[in-house]
């Protein structure tokens, strides 16, 4: 399990994460407000990453924003990452919910082309 906690007004902000596997807290809280370095060693990012999650987005594994590419980057708080977090919680794990979401997503640009012709 990840609790993470992010802040941001206007491009600012700090962001934290704790990881726990099997009721051990295994690493964190870890805080930062600078952003400068690798995304992939951003607070967050780095929780997700211990857990497996992958980047699968344009350019992988360049690109490995794994805040966005899970979804949280489309909510501006916890309320908002709570509600995606029950929508996921019948996926037995992360690649199954990637897949589904993958699919919706790819369903929707074909109706929208579809819809431009």
């Amino acid at each position: 399990m990840v609790h993470v906690k992010a802040d941001f007004w206007g491009g600012d902000g700090d962001q934290t994460a704790a990881l726990w596997r099997d009721g051990v807290q295994e690493r964190g809280p870890v805080h930062t407000s600078e952003f400068s370095g690798p995304r992939e060693d951003w607070p967050i990012n780095a929780a997700l990453a211990r857990l497996g999650v992958a980047s699968v987005g344009p350019g992988a594994p360049d690109y490995r924003d794994l805040f966005v590419e899970v979804g949280l980057g489309q909510g501006r708080d916890e309320e908002d990452w709570r509600w995606a977090a029950l929508k996921a919680s019948n996926a037995a794990n992360y690649d199954e919910w990637h897949a589904r979401e993958q699919a919706k997503r790819e369903s929707e640009e074909r109706a929208a082309a579809e819809r431009a012709i």
